[in-house]
């Protein structure tokens, strides 16, 4: 860090969002019917980590589930 300069946390948060979001995003653009499961596993994080970031977009309106949850399928908005 510079002398005199205050890092912003903020700014922090959000590229790690960013970095994080990314790679969920293009795995369900390879595969619009990935499971959870299958995308935790894929990038070797938790499933419970898997579901918190699912929701994150969904809230920011950048994925979508469409049809039932067996069979249906997500969209990246």
């Amino acid at each position: 860090m510079v002398e005199g300069l205050v890092e912003n946390p903020i700014d922090g948060s959000v590229e790690s969002s960013v970095e994080i979001d990314n790679p969920v995003l293009e795995q369900f653009r390879l595969n619009p019917e990935l499971t959870l499961h299958a995308l935790a596993k894929t990038l070797d994080i938790s499933l419970r980590a898997t579901e918190k970031r699912v929701a994150n977009l969904q809230e920011k309106n950048k994925l979508k589930h469409v049809g039932p949850k067996k069979g249906g399928y997500w969209q990246v908005l």
